[in-house]
């Protein structure tokens, strides 16, 4: 007789395969989603390609003169609107499956030779396509696609009688980098528009068609985003200063094919402050200066005086070094920048970040100027001290006195106002069996991290500089 066993599944052994298949679909899901999210990419990827690729061509089928931006003053100028796919109207951005598609077309004068080796820098013209769409992924506009073409002129170009302007920009952090896209201005003396353009892929622009006379030329936005140019002097007033960007230059006959002038063009860098009373941000004269050297049989200054206020919205010129021993006044008190961590003086530098702006935390901190001291007797000794800007709780203070490098032992300190009202200035009265020979003391003060040295905006003593030098008095 056969036996036969017919067991099930017990309760455990399913709930556990229920367990380890939610588990293992838990585990695909992002991975489905992922996949979705691919495909959506790759399609709208596609998708940019083909409508880059019908731009560039319909660009072909122009005549050679319509070929430019539609914008006044652009160079060269024609009929192709910027920002419109085949110059349609309502593409700006075009619409295809939900997904918006937005366009730049450049369009740039590209020099050549002719066949008797005379340099024309309108022989040909070189266009780029960019088109741009938002990232399912990240959520963020990126650029799907950059196609370029040359388009020649049909047969062979006579070399203009203009002396032609070439305009070269760079960037980055050793200023090496082509900088695409920035847009150059050239205005005349009355400062009206003459002509603009946009840097190509070796950051260069030409300008063809400018008169013999000066211009104003500057940079004054590329496509990468927030940007300044290196300034090339101050315009403006003390206490409204702003860098200018432009050169001055004049087309006239020359030796050479053309004209040059080069920009630099970075991120900025941005100061960030605490917030401190409005007061004192619009009433501080901000001294931000360069250390600089120009070259030589240079005059121009970039000092820039400022307020508070104006400068944390200013763009500063990261790639300088700027003198932090110069003093934000207001009124008869000095401060300082100090780094926001430490509390130390700040060194003056901004960090490079590659494809991004510099934000410098800083704080105000205030010092202790060189004073003197008079022997009364031979153990009493008074010292006249001052501060950058008033102080508190200056008798918490505890100091060191020095002569050469040994310390003066001293006894029965006396700290009382140098002048009545004055919170800055101040008598230390000492009493001391050690006997003061040379005629140079040094003063430190030693509690200059509890941070009970602090005047009325609450800013404090700057870290490395809590001496100063006391010189006898006759």
């Amino acid at each position: 007789m056969i036996k036969r066993h017919n067991k099930g599944f017990t309760l455990i052994e399913i709930v556990v395969s229920i367990t380890l298949l939610a588990l293992i679909a838990l585990f695909m899901l992002p991975m489905s989603i992922y996949g979705v999210q691919f495909a959506k990419w790759n399609n709208i990827k596609l998708t940019a390609m083909n409508l880059a690729y019908s731009q560039t061509e319909w660009l072909k089928t122009l005549e050679y003169k319509d070929v430019g931006l539609d914008s006044s003053g652009y160079s060269p100028k024609g009929i192709v609107k910027e920002n419109l796919y085949l110059n349609e109207t309502g593409s700006n951005p075009k619409t295809i499956e939900g997904i918006d598609y937005s366009f730049i077309t450049s369009i740039y004068w590209e020099s050549a030779r002719s066949s008797t080796g005379d340099f024309i820098a309108n022989a040909l013209k070189k266009a780029d396509v960019i088109v741009k769409a938002r990232d399912p992924i990240t959520g963020s506009e990126r650029t799907y696609s950059v196609m370029g073409t040359l388009i020649a002129f049909e047969g062979e170009r006579t070399p203009s009688s203009n002396i032609p302007l070439k305009v070269r920009v760079i960037t980055g952090e050793d200023f090496t980098e082509p900088a695409k896209g920035v847009k150059i201005i050239v205005n005349n003396l009355s400062n009206t528009l003459a002509a603009w353009g946009r840097t190509d892929d070796e950051g260069k622009v030409y300008f063809t068609e400018l008169s013999n006379t000066k211009y104003n030329v500057f940079p004054e936005q590329w496509e990468a985003g927030d940007m300044t140019a290196r300034p090339t002097g101050i315009i403006g007033v003390a206490n409204d200063e702003n860098w200018k960007y432009e050169a001055q230059l004049e087309i006239k006959a020359t030796p050479e094919d053309f004209i040059k002038q080069d920009f630099h063009v970075d991120y900025p860098g941005y100061i960030v402050l605490p917030e401190y009373p409005k007061e004192l941000m619009d009433n501080a004269l901000v001294k931000l200066n360069p250390i600089y050297n120009p070259p030589e049989g240079a005059v121009t200054g970039f000092d820039l005086d400022t307020n508070l206020t104006k400068l944390i919205t200013k763009k500063i010129w990261r790639s300088w070094i700027y003198d932090s021993t110069k003093a934000i006044v207001k009124g008869t008190d000095l401060y300082y920048f100090v780094e926001n961590d430490d509390g130390n003086l700040w060194d003056g530098k901004f960090q490079y970040i590659k494809g991004s702006v510099t934000e410098k935390k800083l704080k105000l901190g205030f010092g202790i100027k060189d004073g003197s001291f008079k022997q009364e007797t031979d153990e009493s000794i008074t010292l006249k001290i001052e501060f950058t800007s008033d102080i508190n709780n200056i008798d918490t203070m505890m100091f060191s006195i020095y002569e050469s490098d040994t310390a003066i032992n001293y006894t029965d300190k006396n700290i009382v106002q140098a002048v009545s009202g004055k919170n800055n200035k101040f008598l230390i009265n000492i009493k001391t069996t050690d006997r003061v020979t040379g005629n140079r003391l040094k003063f430190q003060i030693d509690n200059k991290e509890a941070g009970t040295l602090i005047n009325s905006y609450g800013m404090k003593l700057i870290q490395d500089k809590n001496y100063c030098i006391l010189d006898r008095e006759s």
